[in-house]
């Protein structure tokens, strides 16, 4: 073989020695980068002397402590964070509180009258929908009133049909038990006008007021925000 020929084989050679060398500093460069301040073989992985301690650069800092190598150290410079503890998000509770209400529906029956007109039909329809806003009802009362002109007894006994017709509507147009209902009539009692001095027309007129029901209610009502119902 000529030594032309074997010049070229021996550069080819070399080019491939370089290369090599080349490649494996340039492994043993990432290797380092991936553990920087420690030694590190050609896979990577930390060189540790024969008792197990990880082998340190001369450019090693505490900064660069692995936790495999000293954990001690490691926990000291990287503690782990303080577990945050849950917030807790109070739920929104409508409050239910108790209550007595008294709904007065005045003017509802004309004189000498128990019957509902249909303007009396619509009040009672108004209040029939106030009465949805309670919940859990005791008790439901109501009580009727007449003016003073008549007999006693007479307006004893017809303030007691209004009341009883009043208590018919609310039956048949809530959801309230039937048996929640208690009628009263009062005849004369608790004038709201005294109108002294009034004769005929002028007296019926002036007490219309008198001749009215009153709704009293026990029970809890749903409050959705405070000092509101």
């Amino acid at each position: 073989m000529s030594a032309r020929r074997l010049g070229h084989i021996s550069g080819y050679g070399m080019v491939a020695a370089i290369a090599m060398t080349v490649g494996a500093v340039s492994t043993a460069v990432a290797a380092e980068e991936v553990h920087p301040g420690y030694a590190v073989d050609s896979s990577g992985a930390v060189v540790k002397t024969s008792d197990g301690s990880c082998v340190r650069t001369s450019a090693w800092e505490p900064e660069m402590v692995l936790e495999q190598c000293d954990p001690e150290l490691y926990a000291r410079l990287y503690p782990e964070p303080e577990p945050v503890a849950p917030v807790e998000i109070a739920a929104v509770v409508p409050a239910t509180v108790a209550v007595e209400e008294t709904l007065d529906v005045q003017t509802l029956f004309g004189f000498d009258e128990a019957t509902l007109d249909p303007k009396a039909e619509e009040m009672l329809g108004e209040l029939a929908n106030r009465l949805d806003r309670f919940t859990a009802i005791e008790n439901v009362r109501i009580r009727g009133f007449t003016d003073r002109i008549g007999p006693e007894d007479y307006n004893l006994a017809l303030s007691k049909e209004r009341a009883a017709a009043v208590a018919a509507f609310l039956k048949e147009n809530t959801g309230i038990s039937p048996t929640k209902f208690e009628v009263e009539g009062l005849g004369q009692a608790d004038p709201i006008e005294a109108c002294d001095g009034l004769r005929g027309s002028a007296l019926v007129e002036c007490l219309r007021p008198n001749r009215r029901v009153e709704v009293e209610i026990t029970a809890e009502r749903t409050q959705t925000t405070p000092g509101t119902y």
